[in-house]
């Protein structure tokens, strides 16, 4: 790579221009690479909001546009790094180096950080922008995992691995033995030498398979960033296998101020009868956040904070009591209207402007939208929505309580200390049942 101050006065200079219309107007230079500096262009927009630390520091490279697509959010780096305790123990291998987001982030909280990546140029980068970060504790090997996990004797405490989610033509795939590389396959090898394994899977992947397919779980990492599921980190740990799995399922939802934590076991869902229902529409109106729908911990959350089920799958609740750390969004309730032909007609006359969400019911926004001929406000938030036996209703709610916690640096701040400090266990535990 040719890099000088030509090379990078062209990507400030073009930072706003079409990538596109760039590649047809390029002109060859002797100076730099231009359509190596046109790719940095689009890579940079892609990350401006995903990585805006790094987005700040024009002299950070990126080795393809599709890294940047695959990569951690600074906001999902941050938190696996906070998983991470006893810093001066820990020495951690990330298999699958790529962009090395979460190299960079994991770096800050171990003693040393080995970064393994197939791909020469990814390598290549990954050595300058560590450089240019000041981050010293990295090692960088060009080498396949695959080939890497056969051969290497050297110890780590946690070797983390984040498969590429991108099948035949570029297909998206979730399931581990369609990610690459297979980690059901790589496992064995990994125990060789490491006695912990974080495995981050696409939000798509099915939890109750993944239990099934991979042995000594002892933590699931759900991790929504406002409210929107990014990823699921399974955390392994060497000789930890039970007859029945039953690992901590740790729902997090990282908001602008504050982060929403909710923890359950996976047989405390399970061996739990049923919900409470509603027989009707109670003072507030609760809303489970993305990181808890993923988790099905529907009978749980209803038992933790004592709120009713309005339906076995409408995933809403209800309560007289406001609670202001439910995990979730919060809505005071103004109308319950019956869904109906005459009611339509009032609820079209009375809101000309509204957001519409649709729960367990057998109309979808846009369709209600057109239906009511609501535009899209949020001044009101209309639900519709499914009431235990069969009864369908809409449910006209204010805006949603905005939630006063104050911000935190690590969500470990706000707890008793319950985690783990043994040479066995460097990742945080975290055991209350929600956030107080």
């Amino acid at each position: 790579m040719l890099l000088n101050e030509a090379f990078y006065k062209y990507i400030d200079e073009h930072k706003d221009d079409n990538t596109n219309v760039l590649r047809l107007q390029q002109k060859e230079s002797e100076e730099f690479d231009i359509l190596f500096a046109i790719d940095q262009i689009e890579a940079r927009k892609k990350i401006k909001n995903k990585l805006p630390h790094w987005h700040q520091n024009i002299y950070l490279l990126f080795p393809s546009v599709i890294s940047t697509e695959q990569a951690s959010s600074e906001e999902t780096a941050i938190y696996k790094s906070e998983l991470l305790s006893n810093k001066d123990a820990i020495k951690l291998c990330d298999l699958t180096g790529g962009l090395g987001i979460d190299t960079y982030y994991f770096a800050q909280r171990a003693s040393s950080v080995t970064y393994i990546e197939r791909y020469p140029l990814y390598c290549e980068i990954a050595q300058h922008n560590y450089k240019i970060l000041k981050t010293r504790n990295v090692t960088i090997i060009n080498d396949d995992c695959n080939n890497f996990a056969i051969k290497n004797n050297q110890y780590f405490n946690i070797c983390y691995i984040d498969p590429a989610r991108r099948g035949k033509n570029n297909k998206r795939v979730f399931a581990f033995e369609d990610c690459e590389p297979d980690i059901l396959s790589l496992l064995p090898n990994l125990y060789r030498f490491s006695d912990q394994i974080i495995i981050k899977a696409s939000p798509m992947i099915d939890i109750t398979s993944a239990i099934n397919q991979l042995s000594n779980i002892v933590e699931i990492h759900i991790v929504s960033v406002k409210n929107e599921c990014k990823e699921l980190l399974f955390i392994l740990q060497k000789d930890m296998l039970s007859v029945v799995p039953n690992p901590q399922i740790i729902c997090v939802n990282i908001c602008s101020k504050n982060k929403e934590v909710f923890s359950f076991s996976y047989l405390q869902e399970r061996t739990l009868s049923h919900s409470n229902y509603a027989s009707s529409i109670l003072t507030y109106l609760y809303e489970p956040n993305s990181s808890i729908l993923k988790s099905g911990a529907f009978k749980t959350l209803g038992q933790v904070f004592c709120v009713n089920k309005l339906h076995v799958n409408s995933h809403l609740y209800t309560s007289n009591m406001y609670i202001e750390n439910f995990p979730g969004r919060k809505f005071k309730v103004i109308d319950i209207y019956d869904f109906s032909s005459k009611n339509s007609k009032i609820i079209a006359q009375k809101y000309t402007k509204a957001s519409i969400s649709s729960r367990n019911f057998p109309l979808r926004p846009d369709e209600l939208k057109k239906r009511l001929k609501i535009k899209d406000g949020e001044e009101y938030y209309l639900f519709a929505t499914t009431l235990y036996p069969n009864k369908k209703i809409i449910i006209n709610n204010g805006c949603p309580f905005s939630t006063n916690e104050p911000s935190s640096k690590s969500i470990f701040s706000r707890y008793p200390s319950t985690r783990a400090r043994t040479s066995t266990n460097c990742w945080a535990r975290i055991r209350p049942t929600y956030s107080p």
